[in-house]
């Protein structure tokens, strides 16, 4: 057990917060987490900010609840081991289907086994006095000097280093009320950061003169959800990189295990990539402009992987002139080498005369997909189902409390290509970036607020 080192630690809370954090947002970031009285699966969060952790932490659990660690070996699906989230959990597998999902979490911020978790008890107890809270209560500061208790929490920070899962899941059930006592949120929050590390995150942050949590707003930024989400904590939400005048601009380099979908993307402001879009279970983060909550479901045919045809349509897309639907001919190699379709030259040309008959110089979409994928069965999937939505705000309720919200899910047809459907909804203008022609009918009535 040590303090952490303080230079590094400064430059981290920097990077965070900016020069000087605001007492009123770290007010507001600091509460433990707390599950719901009315909805014992649930997280609440008191108050706007913190919905880049606690959001995802609920993922996380929800599809640790829900869902088997593995796919089926046949479906590639995921297995589910609950029918419905609408079930009682003692306390015992509660706590350790939350543990696990802070180790989930955790791991991939760091799976090198050097992980921080930090606390605020030296001792080997695990048991914070309260004259600790009763020194960092920022309520009880004199105004005149705002930053004294954000100075002591800091100050009082101590880490643990764990080189193993045993006994990163030993120690983090031993501070497990410190995670449910003020502050268990920041303290999570750090200990993703510190494990990651001050200088991995300042460059893949990659805006320096923006902190993580906005200085006016006091939500956390897309660097700070991608790092609870991809284990890096990139600004962007597309696949891969992209070049920009020469910037190399870092987005998600793999597969997430829970996705994201965003109103931005429905007002043409962002590209969601198929990382975040296409997650390995059915919970997907959304965000609106200002907050993030989850939107999930037990249907597994919602993530059912992408089919070759979908596959090749991206591909070819990447090497089309501005998304126009066609290539040059002479690419047509390239796209069939990144395929791993027969690419020899004679076979390339002959095929390139084949799909040009005109002699154009160009390929187009319909024309390729029609000769390579024209044969491929459509997948099976439902037209109805039901699915959830969370909000963890309690002044997002009309009666205060958070519950999960359920609703039957209508898709008139799976094909990604369909235009969307208009709608006055929000959530459902999110969901149908992903899954155009759906539409959800809530249980009790109006759709659930994004904010």
């Amino acid at each position: 057990m040590q303090i952490y080192n303080t230079k590094k630690l400064d430059s981290l809370v920097s990077l965070l917060w900016g020069e000087k954090p605001s007492a009123d947002i770290f007010n507001r970031w600091s509460q433990g987490f707390e599950w719901s009285s009315t909805e014992p699966l649930a997280l609440i969060q008191n108050y706007g900010g913190p919905c880049s952790v606690i959001a995802p932490v609920q993922a996380f659990f929800l599809k640790r609840l829900l869902f088997a660690d593995d796919k089926s070996p046949a479906t590639k699906l995921p297995v589910r081991i609950r029918p419905t989230v609408e079930i009682s959990v003692s306390e015992e597998e509660k706590k350790r289907t939350f543990t696990d999902s802070l180790i989930e979490i955790l791991l991939q911020v760091n799976n090198s086994w050097s992980v921080c978790i930090s606390n605020l008890d030296k001792s080997s107890s695990g048991n914070t006095s309260s004259d600790i809270y009763g020194m960092l209560d920022t309520s009880s500061v004199d105004m005149k000097n705002p930053q004294q208790a954000i100075s002591n929490f800091h100050k009082s920070i101590f880490i643990h280093n764990c080189t193993s899962r045993v006994e990163l899941e030993t120690v983090l059930t031993k501070y497990y009320q410190q995670l449910f006592s003020k502050y268990g949120v920041l303290l999570f929050l750090y200990t993703a950061l510190l494990s990651r590390g001050v200088d991995v995150i300042r460059t893949e942050h990659d805006n320096l003169d923006s902190p993580m949590i906005d200085p006016i707003h006091g939500h956390g930024g897309q660097s700070l959800l991608n790092l609870m989400l991809s284990g890096e904590a990139v600004p962007n939400v597309f696949d891969g990189s992209a070049d920009l005048s020469g910037l190399t601009l870092r987005g998600i380099s793999h597969p997430c295990p829970v996705g994201f979908l965003t109103l931005l993307e429905t007002y043409k402001l962002c590209t969601v990539g198929n990382s975040l879009k296409r997650p390995e279970f059915p919970v997907w983060i959304v965000g609106s402009e200002t907050h993030y909550s989850v939107v999930f479901s037990l249907e597994g045919r919602m993530v059912a992987p992408i089919s070759a045809r979908k596959h090749a349509e991206t591909i070819f897309n990447k090497y089309s002139e501005e998304g126009g639907g066609f290539v040059q001919a002479h690419k047509l190699g390239e796209i069939l080498t990144e395929l791993n379709l027969e690419s020899e030259p004679e076979y390339v040309e002959l095929m390139a005369q084949s799909l040009d008959p005109d002699q154009l110089g160009i390929i187009l979409l319909n024309s390729f997909i029609q000769e390579y994928f024209q044969a491929e069965d459509k997948p099976v999937l439902p037209n109805n189902f039901e699915i959830y939505y969370y909000n963890g705000l309690t002044q997002s309720a009309t009666d205060k409390q958070v519950r999960f919200r359920k609703g039957m899910a209508n898709v008139i047809d799976w094909q990604d290509n369909v235009c969307m459907q208009s709608s006055d909804s929000p959530i459902e203008d999110c969901l149908q970036m992903r899954f155009p022609g759906m539409s959800v009918s809530w249980v009790d009535g109006a759709a659930p607020s994004l904010n």
